[in-house]
């Protein structure tokens, strides 16, 4: 074999090289593309049912008084989370993050002795901020997104 057929066997074997390897990169690539997608599709799919569940879920947390709660308003706190929690499928709706939230505020519910009240409201307080994230209100890094302005209550006679 002369130095010009190794030479030329070295660069057909080099471009093929880089051929399967830019068909590799491209299949990756279309593959994520797609997984994205498909998760994209899915969340837009259970948006309007899990702003339902999370309306529920911020109707419960809004009881909790500025004042602070006695060991019977946490105990019934806890019970109406957790028949939100099972009874109403609230879970099926939750992000890993907003589940952490919510179990630590559970947590926080059942402890004995029981939780300070300023870091009971606190971890209500992010549990709340961790549902508007999911419903799309916050960024992931906390900014604000505006959702435009508010529409005029209707004129009543």
């Amino acid at each position: 074999m002369s130095t010009y057929d190794a030479e030329l066997s070295l660069l057909l074997l080099d471009k093929g090289l880089l051929a399967l390897l830019a068909l590799l990169v491209g299949f990756v690539l279309n593959w994520g593309l797609q997984r994205s997608k498909s998760q994209d599709d899915l969340r837009n799919a259970l948006a309007v049912d899990r702003a339902r569940s999370y309306q529920c879920l911020w109707k419960i947390l809004a009881v909790a008084p500025a004042s602070g709660l006695s060991r019977v308003e946490r105990a019934d706190l806890e019970v109406a989370m957790t028949d939100w929690y099972h009874d109403q499928s609230g879970a099926l709706h939750m992000s890993w993050w907003t589940a952490r939230r919510f179990i630590r505020v559970l947590d926080s519910l059942r402890a004995t002795p029981p939780t300070a009240e300023h870091q009971l409201r606190k971890q209500i307080s992010r549990l709340r901020t961790s549902l508007k994230r999911d419903c799309g209100r916050y960024g992931f890094f906390g900014q604000f997104i505006d959702v435009g302005p508010a529409r005029p209550s209707p004129k009543r006679p």
